[in-house]
Parts: structure tokens; C-alpha cells; sequence
């Protein structure tokens, strides 16, 4: 993309330059909100909210619980995708889960292993037997590899995973109106508060069923654990991200997408058919999955307490920028989800119309996806010629 729009430009300099002026204004000030104004200003507002929420909680305890649903019903199941990952790296994640006040009685773990890792089973059964009376549900799955229609990788794992766990809840006759999925990295460390405030998010909307089950939940990503020991130039690359994603996050206006960890109700994955295993970007994905399969009706809601994860790292300096680098392209894959989002449109329509929907549905469809249609284009396209 960045060589087409260069060619293209330089071309217009040589045939239109007014026009090329015009454009290349426009690309600055564009950029000049997005990456210097809304960034900065809107990171800085989420900083505050994020402080405000932490001391609100010192001084009222646990957030009160709405009249329409108890709040020891809800039952969250944590999943946690890894495939290589040091025992150490998953036993600071599940530690963060343990400090809940909700992990004993409505939490459960999913270790969410992948067959083809060597020792994987011996490896499962010692974190299973470590945290077993720590959580109401600790649990292992096994993805095998070579699956038809497969690519390896967090997407085919979690949704084998998700498979599992459905069928688990079917055999113990749980509710699954009351379920609710998290997804996270393998590194991901919670909040001590996170899964009562997401209890607090889903109980305070449960009068309002289709409103639950469109609503996909979101914490702010910081990449900060390992942030001392990284090099310059990957430490400027987290804080920027960091900021970015919290910054969408605190603008309500903002365009805000599934990033990392996430939160989602078992209904809701369940009704789009879970996660579809040929796909990288799993978060994306499955968010404009959903967000198609419902005429547009999805929305991403913040919840404004962090979770802290690493950096991609090595042994020496040039090591660790090249696996960032690595990691960077790999997000940058997320291109095909326009592709996959404009392709699955029609049958979008399609879907709209067969559950009696009119042109008002598939103008409200439409409209809500011109701002995640632009999203898309900025950040994987317009943004790869800034850097």
C-alpha cells in the first residue's frame, strides 16, 4: 500500500500539483489529530478515569450489585490460548486471576493447550493439580494439530477450546445465559478487580437481554511488564500502542475494537458459530464476526482497569526488536479482515432481510460499519505509510 500511494503521489506531482498539495495537507492534518491530539489528550483523560475507577473502589469496596440478576449467578470461565509458553509465564497470569474475590466460587480456568507441543499433558496436569482449590473450575484442552481448514495459532485454539467448554457446560446443565468467556494472551495479568467489574458491566444490562448478548467487553492492553528492560526503540513503540488503544477506549466517539484480552458472553460466540480457526487476528475477527451476524448491533464497552502484559523479548538487543518486528507484521495481517468484513457484507444484507428486516436495518448496518470500514483502512493502510 505504501508503494501504490507513492507512485500515485508523485505522479500527481508531476501532472496536478495543486492536487497533490491538497492531498498531502489533508494526510497531515489528519495525522496530526490522530497520532499528536487524540492520543495524547485522549490517553491523558484515560489515566484519569482509570485513577478514578482504582480509588473509587478503595473507598466503596466491590461495586453494588443491580436488582435485575444476583450476582453470584454469573459464572465467568477464563481461556487461556498458549502453545511453548514457560510454566512460569502462565503461573504469573493465573496468580493475577486467583486474587479475585470472585475465583473460588464463579471462575473458571481453561488452560488451552496445543497437542503438538512436547510434554503438554504433564505440563497442564501440574497447573491444573497447583491451582485446583483456587478456582470453582480449572480445566485443560487440547487442540490437535492438522484440522481441516486449520491455520495454527490463538484463533483454532480458542475456538477448539470454546467447543470443549460448551460441551462442559452442557453436561453440568449451567446456565449459559449467565456464562460469560474471557479470552486472553498467555501473559495477561488482570487487574485484582477486573472480573467483579465486568460482573458489575454484564448484571447492570441483564434487564436488557439483547443488549447483553451484543456487547463484547474491553480492558485497556498495556505492554509494559518487561518495559524496563526493553530496547529504546521497542519501549517507544509500547508506549505508543498503549496509549493508542487506551485513548480509543476513553473517547466515546472513538471506533473502539477487540485488542488481545477481551471478554465476550458464551451466547453471543456461540450464536456466530465461535471462532473461526483460519484466521490471525482472532480479536478483530471475531468481532466482525459477531458484529455482521447481528445487522450491525455489536458495540465494544470499556472497562477501565488495565491488563498488564509482556513485549515480545530476547537475549540480545537486536534479538528483541527483530521479535517485535515479527510481531508487528503479524498484526499487520489484520489487513484481510477488510477483505473478509466487504466480502461477508452481502450475506450480512442477506441475513438482515430474511429475519424481516427493512431498508431503516440495512441503512443502520451500513452506517455503523463506515466508521469500522475507515478504522481498518487507517490503521493498516493510511498508518503503515507514517511509520
Amino acid at each position: 500500500s505504501m508503494i501504490v500511494m507513492t507512485f500515485y503521489y508523485f505522479w500527481l506531482c508531476v501532472y496536478d500539483r495543486p492536487l497533490a498539495l491538497a492531498l498531502l495537507t489533508v494526510y497531515l492534518i489528519h495525522h496530526s489529530y490522530c497520532y499528536l491530539f487524540h492520543v495524547t489528550f485522549y490517553s491523558a483523560v484515560g489515566q484519569l478515569k482509570i485513577r478514578q475507577l482504582q480509588d473509587q473502589l478503595e473507598e466503596d469496596g466491590v461495586m453494588p450489585t443491580p436488582d435485575e440478576i444476583a450476582w453470584e449467578e454469573v459464572l465467568h470461565f477464563v481461556i487461556l490460548p498458549n502453545y511453548k509458553e514457560d510454566i512460569d509465564i502462565l503461573r504469573e497470569a493465573i496468580d493475577t486471576l486467583a486474587i479475585s474475590t470472585l475465583a473460588r466460587n464463579q471462575m473458571g480456568v481453561v488452560l488451552a493447550m496445543e497437542a503438538r507441543e512436547p510434554d503438554v499433558q504433564e505440563k497442564a496436569e501440574e497447573l491444573m493439580e497447583e491451582y485446583r482449590l483456587k478456582f470453582k473450575y480449572v480445566m485443560a484442552t487440547y487442540h490437535p494439530p492438522g484440522l481441516p481448514n486449520e491455520m495454527p495459532g490463538k484463533a483454532s485454539n480458542t475456538r477448539w477450546a470454546a467447543q470443549r467448554l460448551w460441551a462442559f457446560l452442557k453436561s453440568e446443565s449451567i446456565d449459559q445465559d449467565k456464562v460469560l468467556f474471557t479470552v486472553a494472551d498467555a501473559d495477561s495479568d488482570f487487574h485484582t478487580v477486573y472480573f467483579e467489574a465486568l460482573t458489575y458491566k454484564f448484571t447492570s444490562v441483564s434487564a436488557d437481554k439483547p443488549l447483553r448478548e451484543v456487547t463484547i467487553w474491553q480492558p485497556p492492553i498495556m505492554h509494559y511488564k518487561n518495559y524496563h528492560s526493553q530496547p529504546a526503540v521497542v519501549k517507544l513503540c509500547s508506549l505508543f500502542v498503549t496509549q493508542h488503544e487506551l485513548a480509543n477506549l476513553s473517547d466515546p466517539a472513538a471506533t473502539a475494537l477487540p485488542y488481545s484480552t477481551y471478554s465476550i458472553t458464551s451466547n453471543l460466540a456461540k450464536k456466530v458459530g465461535g471462532w473461526d480457526p483460519d484466521w490471525i487476528s482472532e480479536d478483530w475477527h471475531m468481532f466482525l464476526k459477531c458484529f455482521l451476524n447481528t445487522g450491525g448491533r455489536v458495540s465494544v464497552v470499556p472497562i477501565l482497569l488495565p491488563v498488564v502484559n509482556y513485549t515480545p523479548e530476547d537475549e540480545t538487543w537486536w534479538g528483541t526488536v527483530w521479535a517485535r518486528w515479527a510481531q508487528a507484521k503479524r498484526h499487520a495481517l489484520g489487513i484481510a479482515e477488510m477483505v473478509y468484513y466487504l466480502s461477508s457484507l452481502p450475506d450480512a444484507v442477506k441475513s438482515v432481510q430474511d429475519e424481516g428486516g427493512g431498508c431503516g436495518e440495512i441503512c443502520y448496518l451500513f452506517a455503523r460499519g463506515i466508521p469500522i470500514i475507515y478504522k481498518m483502512f487507517a490503521i493498516h493502510i493510511v498508518m503503515s505509510t507514517y511509520w
